[in-house]
């Protein structure tokens, strides 16, 4: 009988475990089923705000941080003299910067970039070409000219260095004297029938005791 009462205990406990198990288990799987369904819900509410793509990440929300599609291509800007090639967008930088185009030195430059007016060294400096009776100092090079003419240098009615006539000479008068005998002076070589005569200035003719003709005076 005591046997009996045991058995039918054990039955009754197994009985109300069996009741509980089962119960917890429908409440996990009902909470289980709740928390997917918030999830779905809150996968369906959620709107991505994008950022435009750069050239370094690609669209990106800025509430998620989730991607999509590639980094936008870089906007490059030529190199310079001075700038190695430049991204517009992002300021990155690629190689190294272009060659100076150089123009050799002149008289009054140094050697100067085309590009970007850079320059390197000293200028040649002029070559000058003295000045002259009617041009001043001159650069042979470039044409620069400096100062004044040299001015001409009269002598006896003639420039010594150009040839040019002195217009405030006053050109001595010029006569004929005989070679061969004879005392008078000419205006003529032929006047008085004279042989090899020679031309003189007057005052010349003059100091050599010479005095005028009376038929050509």
């Amino acid at each position: 009988m005591r046997r009996t009462l045991i058995l039918i205990l054990a039955f009754l406990l197994c009985l109300t475990l069996c009741a509980c198990g089962s119960g917890d288990t429908q409440q996990s799987d009902s909470q289980q089923l709740n928390a997917s369904e918030d999830t779905e819900n809150s996968e369906t509410a959620h709107t991505h705000t994008w950022i435009n793509a750069t050239c370094t990440a690609p669209k990106t929300c800025s509430s998620c941080n989730e991607t999509e599609g590639k980094p936008a291509e870089h906007d490059w800007k030529d190199a310079t003299c001075s700038q190695p090639k430049t991204c517009t967008k992002c300021n990155v930088t690629d190689g190294k910067p272009a060659d100076h185009n150089w123009i050799p030195a002149t008289c009054s430059q140094p050697k100067t970039c085309t590009a970007c007016n850079a320059t390197e060294g000293k200028e040649n400096g002029h070559s000058w070409r003295a000045a002259t009776c009617s041009e001043p100092k001159t650069c042979t090079v470039c044409g620069t000219i400096s100062g004044l003419t040299a001015g001409h240098n009269f002598s006896s009615g003639k420039c010594t260095a150009c040839g040019k006539d002195d217009p405030d000479y006053a050109r001595e008068t010029m006569v004929w004297i005989p070679t061969k005998g004879g005392t008078k002076y000419h205006t003529r070589a032929n006047c008085s029938n004279m042989i090899d005569p020679k031309e003189v200035t007057q005052s010349a003719a003059e100091s050599q005791g010479f005095t005028p003709c009376k038929r050509c005076y």
